[in-house]
């Protein structure tokens, strides 16, 4: 294992590394640890971990917040209350992310009990000025500021800060230190604010999700039932090329009023889109579910558009459906695999579930 990549991590007191069973870091081998010239003197309360970050999530969705830092950082993550890990860098998705508040490196973590040796041990590299901010933390801000002041060099700076350092949890501490936070304005772009408003318009921040959960990072984005648009604006304002279809002429006029009214495009294509016979990389799309239209017509759309997608599909496809679909049996038989079943709880009556299909 190379020694550059290995970080100092949890720090247990007294040697107590029990809480790194269950920790979402791994220990760095016995061998190195006892070897190591570098690290052969450090107090018994430290361990070691590979590089971690860190995605402060928000509890509206957290399972479908984890699926989508999954899907942009390519590897597993776990959660833990509202923080998720994963040993990828996180460094600019916050931007993208729809229900990340923000994102960080992990610095190390430690008990309650060591919380005072693990400041002053740490090596902080504080670049200029620094603040401090914690969620949770049994010690205040202004004092972890004066710790990382005594061992640093380094001045507070509560306004503009160049280095900007969080703290989480009560028991078991996470030091991290910030990458950027989410800055996206999802409330300006809710149905109500549109021009071209539709009554079963999805929040931006779930149709940020299902774009993200295609896992699209370049080429075209697909929405073959895009109706007043709200899939393609927040693929279109992540600058993917996109393309909506719709069989209704009045639903792609709205679409483009609104796209427009955001300052992004995408071509619109009038057909039935269960008949589409074209290679597609990124799929998101709403199954309806509306009043007016049978169960059992909506089963037959349902078919006929998760067999296109079976004869089509060469990525990933977002599928939302009603509670009461069984989607993901229908993903199966046109061929293809299961990658997520999510929920997304709309109100009493109303479950919608979300299925990631891949070729």
């Amino acid at each position: 294992m190379n020694l550059i990549t290995i970080r100092l991590a949890h720090l247990c007191e007294n040697g107590d590394d029990s809480l790194a069973n269950d920790a979402p870091w791994r220990t760095a081998p016995t061998h190195i640890r006892k070897t190591s010239d570098r690290h052969k003197n450090l107090p018994n309360f430290l361990l070691y971990r590979k590089e971690m970050d860190v995605a402060w999530i928000t509890q509206d969705f957290p399972a479908i917040a984890q699926a989508e830092i999954e899907t942009l950082a390519g590897k597993s993550a776990k959660q833990n209350g509202d923080l998720v890990f994963v040993e990828a860098s996180l460094k600019g998705l916050e931007k993208r992310l729809a229900f990340t508040k923000a994102t960080y490196t992990l610095l190390f973590s430690c008990t309650k009990k060591g919380m005072q040796k693990a400041f002053e041990a740490h090596d902080w590299k504080i670049t200029k000025d620094f603040r401090v901010t914690t969620s949770r933390s049994p010690l205040p801000a202004p004092l972890l500021g004066h710790f990382i002041k005594t061992k640093s060099g380094k001045q507070v700076n509560l306004h503009t800060p160049t280095n900007h350092v969080m703290v989480f949890g009560r028991d078991k501490i996470h030091v991290c230190q910030l990458h950027g936070e989410n800055d996206s304005q999802f409330e300006e772009r809710r149905g109500r604010n549109r021009p071209a408003k539709h009554p079963t318009t999805m929040h931006p921040k779930l149709a940020r999700a299902m774009v993200n959960l295609t896992g699209i990072k370049k080429g075209t984005f697909v929405d073959p039932m895009c109706g007043s648009g709200g899939l393609l604006l927040e693929a279109a304002l992540l600058g993917f090329t996109c393309e909506g279809v719709d069989i209704d002429s009045r639903l792609l006029a709205k679409a483009q009023q609104n796209l427009q009214y955001f300052g992004v495009s995408s071509k619109l294509t009038k057909a039935d889109s269960t008949k589409l016979n074209k290679k597609l990389s990124h799929v998101a799309l709403d199954l309806p579910y509306g009043r007016g239209t049978t169960r059992k017509d909506l089963e037959k759309t349902y078919q006929a558009m998760i067999s296109m997608l079976g004869r089509n599909l060469k990525g990933k496809a977002a599928i939302m459906y009603p509670h009461w679909a069984d989607v993901p049996a229908l993903v199966k038989k046109a061929g293809l695999s299961v990658c997520y079943e999510l929920e997304a709880y709309s109100h009493r009556l109303l479950t919608r579930k979300i299925v990631i299909a891949k070729r």
